[in-house]
This record gives C-alpha cells, structure tokens and sequence, in this order.
C-alpha cells in the first residue's frame, strides 16, 4: 500500500514528508525504512527513465 500512495506522489513531496516525520523523534526507524525505500525507488526510477531516455 505505501508503495502505491508513494508513486502517485512527485519525490519532492516524498521526500519533504519524511523529512518532516523524521522529526518526530519516536518514529525513528519507521522512517529510516521509508527513507531508504523511497531512496531506493528512486534510483530505480532514474535508472527507468535513463533508459526511457536512450532508446
């Protein structure tokens, strides 16, 4: 379900919000996951579009 909500949303948005959660001090390693799993979305999107890009 996060990952459906998470690519409807520009990674701007994304990442401003766990930026913002990240400062909740009590949902600290939620949001280290989040953070990393939209990291690594990202970096699958680029290489997609990269791709896209080439041919």
């Amino acid at each position: 379900r996060w990952k459906q909500s998470s690519s409807l949303l520009s990674l701007s948005t994304l990442d401003s919000f766990i930026v913002g959660m990240a400062r909740r001090k009590d949902s600290g390693k939620l949001i280290l996951l989040l953070a990393i799993g939209s990291w690594k979305n990202r970096k699958k999107y680029s290489m997609k579009m990269i791709a896209n890009l080439d041919e």
